[in-house]
């Protein structure tokens, strides 16, 4: 709902210095594919300008918010603080991409910007509030490009009010979204409810060549006919009447909901604030609307309601810009005048008075501006914001005055000033992104425009040893910043111009690797082993005993997910790197396991009895090895090393069996028919006792063998210390009992 004040006089809108705090434009939404297929037609081709480096410009919303552009190269440069009221650079919008071929004609003023890609697409940024970005639903604001969703096909064209927007596609049709409080949508309707999705007004049909917005209302031109519609408070839709106050509050409809012709034989339409001008095929100029700051150029502050002549140009019009307070138009010779309201200095004549029209601060008929542009002329086209004017000249240069913020961040001025947009620096990216806080790290940037003589500043500090390789590289040295941040890079050159890059580089501390878990793994590699400790970044590397991983993962600042490379059996060192080349090495933190095997049994055959001591060559054993004859469990067995075990045979029956070991971790190797039971004599059977006071029995045998044979007695022997050879390792305990005849032998398993 209008307020009082804004019934008579439009305000500027007051945005927070916290919005839109830096041209943060990182990663967008998903593209989908579009419809239709835009030519190389598509955008405000009649309006192009054509600087030697500018392919499309206009004003920002906001008095001092400044201007925005697109390079014959398709790139975007917005300010560094857009939409807040300063005089800021306008650096390249690295997100959008190369591929853009026009801005949002903006007429009157707006918080919300698109751009038009090549293939019809729509993207948008800024206020939210209603919807106006397209994205199908309501937020606060987006500081970054989003693209607009629910149009059937490609766009031609996008303009934007001041909390609503409006395309034209490729086949002329006209679709809306976002505010229809004054039925600014053309869809025939008004609502108080945000129209999120387009709608399309049906009522202009198809072949509409190009539409313009106001505040409330819009106006199209089709075939050099003139529709507008919305809000008619102040007479700007034309048709020959004043709107009433209802018009938005939900009584009596006063605004016009559906488009209507207003005029004919028309070449160019300019909707401002709460007015309109046309220039008419015979080159003269038509306004209508509000007129309280003289922006309608009648020589007095009345509002009309119909198209009326602005006589005193005559039949000299070559172009027409509208704002909300002043108008600015281009006349044979290329010559620039300007009308209506003179604070900020946005007549360029000169002079910057913010009084009321009676207290001479309004010129009510077009004046020249100030200089050779206002008396020689040479202007081609010309692009006015609320508070500003720019124009371009036929040698390709562009020309500004007014409130300031313009594209090289220049500032207010009462007289047109020469803009450079061509030379402004960019920079693309910096390699490496990462670097330790204590600074030292030699980084590389690529850009354009970087010239001798810049420096390079890392968030607040300042970089060492600047070094220019080209008018499109240069070598930095990063200063020492004092802790872990991520920050902006920022170049200037030497007359001030500067680029950045946000939230580019991070500087970090050295890792610190606590743990590997698990902490073995097999030769072969393949295994995923977490690696836990701090400091750790994307980037990140580790080592494997001088060899990369298969893989490293980035889980967070203190997580990494690896996959073992293959690597020779034993134990190594995980070492693992930040940029920067900080290392932390955990020493000895990963054993690599050689798969099990076995090759031979030493002696092959032996005793159904049991008892014969094997000697199992092979590789892998360790102290979780258990070997088994045929399913049954060796009663004794000594691990030597990882390739030697020594394993006591249990009784069986005649004949070959399997030998199997089996490791801890379930792996296993097996001999097939590694052993032959006999009806051999015991190996050791009977004989002399070792280390024991009593006879050996009966048995047959003895000799040099710690195993004994059966007997008829009982005697025990113990070597807690055998030195025999007899193909035993050092330190096994033995225990071997005879109970009634019976031979019962029982090793104790050494480990």
């Amino acid at each position: 709902m209008r307020s009082l004040l804004a019934l008579r006089r439009p305000v500027a809108v007051v945005v927070s210095a916290a919005l839109f705090g830096g041209v943060a434009l990182a990663s967008c939404t998903e593209e989908k594919p579009s419809t239709g297929a835009p030519t190389e037609s598509l955008g405000q081709t009649a309006d192009a300008v054509a600087t030697p480096c500018t392919k499309d410009l206009q004003g920002l919303g906001a008095i001092g918010a400044g201007w925005f552009g697109i390079r014959t190269d398709g790139s975007v440069w917005l300010p560094a603080s857009a939409f807040h009221p300063g005089n800021y650079t306008s650096e390249k919008v690295l997100s959008l991409g190369n591929d853009n071929v026009a801005l949002a004609d903006m007429d009157g003023e707006a918080l919300h910007n698109c751009v038009l890609k090549q293939n019809g697409d729509i993207w948008c940024w800024g206020m939210n509030q209603h919807g106006q970005l397209g994205t199908g639903m309501v937020s606060p604001s987006e500081d970054a490009p989003v693209k607009v969703v629910g149009l059937p096909m490609a766009a031609k064209q996008v303009a934007v009010g001041i909390d609503n927007t409006c395309a034209v596609l490729v086949n002329g049709t006209v679709w809306c979204w976002g505010s229809n409080e004054y039925g600014q949508l053309g869809n025939g309707q008004q609502s108080n409810t945000d129209v999120l999705a387009p709608v399309q007004a049906t009522a202009l049909g198809s072949n509409v060549d190009t539409i313009s917005i106001g505040y409330w209302h819009g106006c199209a031109l089709k075939a050099g006919n003139v529709y507008c519609w919305g809000d008619n408070l102040y007479g700007e839709v034309g048709k020959g009447a004043f709107g009433g106050v209802a018009c938005g509050l939900g009584a009596t409809p006063d605004c016009v909901l559906t488009p209507t012709q207003v005029q004919s034989g028309v070449q160019k339409l300019s909707a401002g604030g709460f007015y309109t001008c046309t220039i008419l095929n015979n080159s003269s100029l038509t306004c209508w609307g509000d007129n309280f700051w003289g922006q309608l150029g009648l020589g007095d502050t009345s509002g009309r309601n119909a198209p009326t002549p602005v006589a005193s140009l005559g039949n000299t019009l070559i172009d027409v810009d509208t704002a909300v307070h002043a108008t600015c138009a281009i006349v044979t010779g290329g010559k620039v005048r300007c009308w209506g309201s003179q604070d900020n200095g946005r007549l360029g004549n000169g002079v910057s008075n913010a009084n009321f029209c009676g207290m001479g601060g309004c010129v009510l008929s077009p004046v020249p501006v100030s200089g050779p542009l206002g008396a020689v002329g040479g202007a081609t086209q010309i692009r006015e914001s609320e508070g500003s004017a720019c124009v371009v000249k036929s040698d390709g240069h562009i020309w500004c005055w007014g409130g300031g913020g313009f594209l090289d961040g220049s500032g207010a001025t009462t007289t047109p000033v020469e803009v450079d947009f061509c030379g402004l620096p960019s920079l693309d990216a910096i390699n490496p992104t990462f670097g330790v806080y204590t600074g030292g790290t030699v980084a590389t940037l690529t850009g354009d425009e970087i010239h001798n003589g810049a420096t390079v500043q890392f968030g607040s500090t300042m970089a060492a040893n600047v070094s220019i390789q080209s008018n499109t590289s240069a070598q930095v040295t990063t200063p020492n910043y004092g802790f872990t941040d991520t920050v902006d890079v920022v170049l200037t050159n030497p007359d001030g111009h500067q680029a950045r890059l946000l939230k580019a580089f991070s500087f970090t501390a050295p890792p610190s690797a606590n743990q590997v878990t698990p902490g073995s793994g097999p030769t072969s590699g393949g295994q995923t082993v977490t690696i836990t400790g701090m400091s750790f970044l994307p980037a990140t590397t580790v080592d494997f005993g001088g060899v990369a991983p298969t893989s490293v993962t980035y889980v967070d600042s203190n997580t990494l997910t690896v996959v073992t490379p293959p690597h020779a059996a034993g134990a190594i060192d995980v070492k693992v790197t930040n940029p920067g080349n900080l290392t932390s090495t955990l020493s000895m933190a990963y054993q690599y396991i050689a798969p099990i095997a076995v090759t031979s049994a030493d002696p092959a055959n032996g005793s159904i009895e049991g008892g014969t001591n094997v000697k199992l060559v092979g590789d892998g054993f360790d102290f979780s090895t258990t070997v088994k004859f045929d399913g049954i469990d060796s009663p004794s067995i000594v691990n030597q090393d990882a390739q030697t075990i020594f394993a006591a045979t249990p009784p069986h029956a005649l004949g070959a069996v399997d030998i199997v070991l089996t490791r801890g971790d379930g792996t296993s190797a097996t001999l097939k028919s590694g052993f032959t039971y006999d009806n051999s004599t015991p190996t050791g059977a009977g004989g002399a006792g070792v280390g024991g006071s009593g006879a050996g029995g009966n048995g047959t045998g003895g000799g040099n063998s710690a195993l004994p044979g059966p007997g008829n007695g009982c005697y025990c022997i113990t070597a807690a210390t055998s030195t025999e050879s007899d193909g035993l390792p050092p330190a096994p305990l033995w225990f071997v009992g005879l109970v009634l005849g019976g031979a019962t032998l029982a090793r104790r398993r050494a480990r």
